[in-house]
């Protein structure tokens, strides 16, 4: 009876042994020093590219809106209505259109998280131009240095805040009709 539980112990410790050195052969082939780096390297890439893309949304990486300021220009002497226009475009010809353009201002007392809408352009004039008037007077700016930019939405919603940055105008209020 002895002699019977010592084989069958010594069977099971032998099945044992060759299931971990099957086991163990596939790890050391898996790891090898060869590719030790290569499997987990390949799960670091496809996972940063998996978050790259969703932080980006459909527009990509590389499918960016640019824009350009046309008016007002940097320093310019500006009354109570203020005409503004901008260019835009995508750097990559995709089938994303630029669907609006939001032009912003700020000046001290305004929250610099929070700028002022001047005004928004939903229409360009076939060259992607996009104008429209902001009212600086209904809007209750001080007189002096106010910062103006512009922000660009795009078909999808996506949005590129500033993309030509920002510059002072000179706010002179007009006098008030009597």
């Amino acid at each position: 009876m002895y002699l019977n539980q010592q084989a069958k112990k010594a069977q099971v410790t032998h099945s044992t042994t060759s299931f971990n050195n099957k086991r163990s052969t596939f790890f050391q082939r898996l790891f090898s020093r060869k590719t030790r780096f290569v499997y987990p390297g390949l799960v670091v890439c496809v996972v940063g590219a998996l978050i790259l893309i969703s932080l980006q949304g459909p527009s990509g990486l590389f499918n960016k809106p640019e824009g350009l300021w046309l008016s007002p220009t940097k320093g310019q002497a500006v009354h109570d209505i203020v005409h503004l226009a901008a260019y835009t475009r995508f750097a990559t010809p995709d089938n994303f259109k630029v669907d609006h353009v939001i032009f912003t201002a700020w000046w001290t007392g305004v929250d610099p998280d929070h700028w002022v809408n001047l005004c928004s352009a939903s229409t360009h004039d076939g060259r992607n131009i996009f104008r429209c008037d902001g009212n600086l007077r209904l809007l209750q700016a001080p007189k002096g240095n106010i910062t103006i930019s512009f922000d660009i939405y795009d078909s999808h919603n996506h949005v590129k805040l500033a993309p030509n940055g920002g510059f002072a105008v000179t706010y002179s209020p007009s006098s008030p009709s009597q």
